[in-house]
């Protein structure tokens, strides 16, 4: 009973913290803006580009969880496909709020840890997932100067 109530204040902790962590984001990125411009800006939106641009954010984290699940998988260590999508949207979050977007991986290394994954095979997941990008986008960007 004991475990259960650390557990459910640690969960409580984690969501407060989470919450804490959006509410100054948002704070960040909106402080230079005045309410009503805001409001304005929201009144001129395009749904459909929105639409089109949240779809294609959610399909880009459901297929880096669908490569985390299959390296994972390869790697010896099966995950679920909800667990392997929280790891790739902690890894959009935290690649958003960063400088050059550097904060995605390790901070997917860091969960994956907390989960008791080992670090050789989240470093070896997160490198491959990298690597493999990194060439495609090498190959899409010589493909477009020809």
């Amino acid at each position: 009973m004991h475990n259960q109530e650390i557990k459910g204040r640690k969960q409580v902790i984690s969501i407060l913290f989470l919450i804490i962590i959006m509410l100054f984001t948002a704070f960040t990125y909106l402080r230079g803006y005045s309410v009503q411009k805001l409001l304005e800006t929201l009144k001129n939106i395009n749904y459909c580009f929105l639409t089109a641009g949240l779809a294609m954010m959610v399909l880009f984290v459901s297929c880096e969880a669908t490569n985390i699940c299959m390296i994972m998988r390869v790697l010896g260590q099966p995950l679920p496909y909800l667990r392997c999508f929280q790891y790739s949207c902690i890894g959009f979050y935290f690649s958003s709020i960063t400088p050059s977007a550097s904060g995605g991986q390790p901070a997917q290394i860091y969960y994956m840890k907390k989960d008791d994954i080992p670090i050789t095979l989240s470093s070896i997941t997160i490198f491959f997932i990298v690597f493999v990008y990194q060439i495609t986008m090498v190959f899409w960007g010589l493909l477009m100067v020809v």
